[in-house]
């Protein structure tokens, strides 16, 4: 069953730019992901300290190996939330139907 995550990140004043340099390296890596069937970061359109992650992978165990990843940890544990982030909020969700299903 697809296993999908929303994530909401709040940059720290000013470190804007850093979030979206890391976001621009962590996207194309992780939609590489043999587990990842969907990836998209963006930017708030009125607050530029805001930024929405979807995600969405094969099952929970792609999600978890997402997770362990070494982009993963250098970019989001290491970089993103050691130093550029207020505030990281994360829901997941199971899909009730699956991406591309026409229904």
């Amino acid at each position: 069953m697809t296993y999908a995550l929303g994530s909401t990140w709040t940059a720290l004043p000013g470190h804007e730019q850093q979030i979206k340099r890391i976001l621009a390296q962590l996207t194309p890596k992780t939609r590489a992901e043999p587990g990842n069937r969907f990836y998209l970061a963006s930017q708030a359109a009125e607050n530029d300290s805001v930024f929405y992650l979807f995600e969405v992978y094969d099952d929970e165990a792609a999600y978890r190996d997402h997770q362990d990843a070494d982009h993963f940890v250098q970019l989001v544990q290491n970089e993103a939330i050691a130093h550029h982030l207020a505030k990281r909020e994360r829901a997941f969700y199971l899909p009730l139907t699956d991406l591309g299903d026409p229904r």
